[in-house]
């Protein structure tokens, strides 16, 4: 079994995390800046198994924590929740709703359970595609940006409705 990957926004200091993990707490995350390396170093802190060189540690009130959900992009970039993607393929399902040039924000449904996409340039679109379950295929997908960092590109999208 896969462990999930995830990836955090520090809302304070307005930057984006890689290799986040949870810590046993369950109260706050642990953000890795460097290589994890096999223990027997004397000089960086070690963690189980692992000694990572440098890590950080937020409370999750702080944060924005993001699963990625295990899928990449035409680029083979890693799509993570609150990316925003671009279709750049010519998607063979749902044709007449996604076309090239349509931008989604990646969300987690709690409901189905599932890792979905909605249209950010149609308000009045509340078709939803469902991408765990091969709605679109993610071949057909480009990540642009994020919510977090990339607001011009929904202000963009809300402003041309």
């Amino acid at each position: 079994m896969k462990l999930p990957k995830f990836r955090a926004w520090n809302k304070k200091q307005e930057k984006m995390y890689y290799n986040v993990s949870i810590l046993s707490d369950a109260n706050s995350v642990a953000i890795e800046n460097s290589s994890v390396l096999y223990s027997n170093c004397g000089q960086f802190s070690c963690y189980r198994e692992y000694c990572i060189h440098e890590t950080d540690t937020f409370k999750f009130k702080d944060i924005e924590l993001m699963q990625y959900i295990n899928k990449k992009d035409i680029k083979k970039q890693e799509i993570y929740e609150g990316d925003i993607v671009e279709i750049v393929g010519n998607p063979s399902m749902h044709p007449n709703l996604c076309y090239i040039g349509t931008k989604f924000k990646v969300f987690y449904n709690k409901k189905s359970g599932s890792f979905m996409m909605q249209d950010i340039s149609n308000k009045n679109n509340i078709q939803y595609f469902d991408l765990d379950l091969e709605g679109i295929s993610s071949k057909d997908l480009l990540v642009i940006g994020n919510i977090y960092k990339d607001k011009k590109i929904l202000e963009e999208s809300n402003e041309r409705i």
